[in-house]
């Protein structure tokens, strides 16, 4: 490439920078509306009250329980959803006879506390533990319990069903109006077992594990895939759902979670609330604004001395103020600062003396050119100019007039750049 190249390439991406911004300067209302739109459907997302998780009673998803909470309460049973022990305490003092399940997961467990009332309240009212893990089962009071896959197939999937009979020993009439039971993942064998145990894995070795087990803390049951949206009318799931689960008229849906922790007087850490990518994401847009820091505080190249009072030329001086008049798209104060000029011109060439006004100034023009002196006065007038165009367009009439009168004068035209 050539020398005589680089600048035109230079100005043409300089071009093309300056009508980006302008672009942008053009629709930043609509841009800001667009961002701020984002953000409100990202906040009302964030806040929703819709049930989404796993066996959630308002989940209409494959994986919730909206299906069994509907015929529920067409049944009768008024359900009262809880997500602490202490509101299901306090929920089981206003109805002292209501049935309790408690749906626990790995990532909450239930306090000591919790469990020891519930295991009080079994003592006379029903008490259904639905989880398939090991460590409730520990907490219960079975140090040695085991969860066992439902196949003997190690390529076996956890998606992957099996069948599974009440059994002969089965004493839970839930379980024996249901018959059968398709279920997937894991049972478990535990110790707990008082009244019997049902759906085994095996009829001929009852304590391979069970799906439910009766015990003196209440029912476990060790399928919780058995009442979803999907599996509800699956064999015999409603049958077991209903009998075991509409016993009375009032239900406490006990749900543990992280306000269990903060119920016992022990302050929850925030990090416990947070999804496991929040934390990550936080240290990667700490460090991300400490690059941006850097970056846009670096020193672009060595400081420059230069002796004061620093000298600096009309025309950059002009082009500067142009400039800044570009940038923020000052359309009415360039016509107005290229009409001062205009006329500031015109009145040293015409020698009318200092200070004339508008008037005279135009009048003394429109003599020498030969024009109207209304035509004269339209041509300065900058009421219309609304776009960069019109400015461009306002500066080469004006360019054009005062080369005319030069030339009526008898002077040369003015240099244009």
């Amino acid at each position: 490439m050539s020398a005589a190249d680089q600048p035109a390439q230079t100005s043409t991406v300089r071009g093309t920078l300056d009508a980006l911004v302008q672009t942008l300067k053009r629709w930043q209302f609509w841009l800001l509306l667009l961002v701020f739109g984002a953000i409100v459907t990202l906040a009302v997302q964030l806040i929703s009250t819709e049930d989404t998780e796993r066996y959630g009673l308002e989940n209409t998803a494959l994986d919730g329980y909206a299906a069994l909470a509907r015929t529920l309460e067409d049944q009768g049973v008024e359900l009262h959803r809880t997500y602490s022990g202490a509101e299901a305490a306090a929920q089981l003092e206003e109805t002292p006879e209501a049935a309790v399940v408690v749906l626990h997961s790995s990532l909450h467990q239930p306090s000591d506390d919790t469990v020891e009332e519930l295991t009080e309240h079994a003592q006379g009212h029903p008490v259904i533990w639905i989880s398939p893990d090991a460590m409730l089962l520990a907490q219960l009071g079975d140090e040695q319990a085991q969860v066992l896959p439902i196949s003997e197939d190690p390529q076996a999937t956890s998606s992957q069903t099996m069948l599974l009979e009440a059994g002969e020993d089965c004493a839970i009439e839930a379980a024996q109006s249901a018959e059968s039971l398709e279920t997937t993942g894991e049972v478990f064998r535990t110790d707990l077992s008082r009244g019997g145990s049902c759906f085994p894995l095996s009829p001929q070795h009852p304590d391979a594990g069970s799906a439910l087990v009766e015990t003196e803390q209440g029912i476990l049951f060790g399928a919780p895939d058995a009442f979803t949206n999907r599996e509800i009318v699956t064999q015999g799931h409603a049958a077991l759902a209903l009998q075991m689960l509409g016993q009375r008229e009032d239900l406490v849906w006990y749900t543990p979670s992280g306000a269990d922790a903060a119920g016992d007087g022990q302050w929850a850490s925030p990090t416990e609330l947070l999804p496991d990518w929040a934390i990550p994401l936080t240290v990667w847009l700490l460090i991300c604004g400490l690059l941006l820091m850097l970056v846009q505080g670096r020193r672009h190249g060595p400081v420059i001395v230069e002796p004061l009072p620093v000298e600096v030329p009309a025309s950059e001086a002009a082009e500067g103020r142009a400039r800044m008049y570009q940038n923020a798209d000052a359309v009415h104060a360039s016509a107005r600062a290229l009409r001062a000029a205009a006329l500031l011109r015109l009145a040293r060439t015409l020698r009318l003396g200092p200070s004339p006004a508008e008037a005279v100034i135009t009048e003394a023009a429109a003599r020498h050119t030969g024009r109207s002196v209304h035509e004269t006065r339209q041509l300065f007038d900058i009421t219309h100019i609304r776009r960069n165009t019109d400015l461009v367009r306002f500066g080469q009439q004006l360019a054009d007039f005062e080369d005319d009168l030069l030339k009526r004068l008898g002077h040369a035209p003015r240099e244009r750049n």
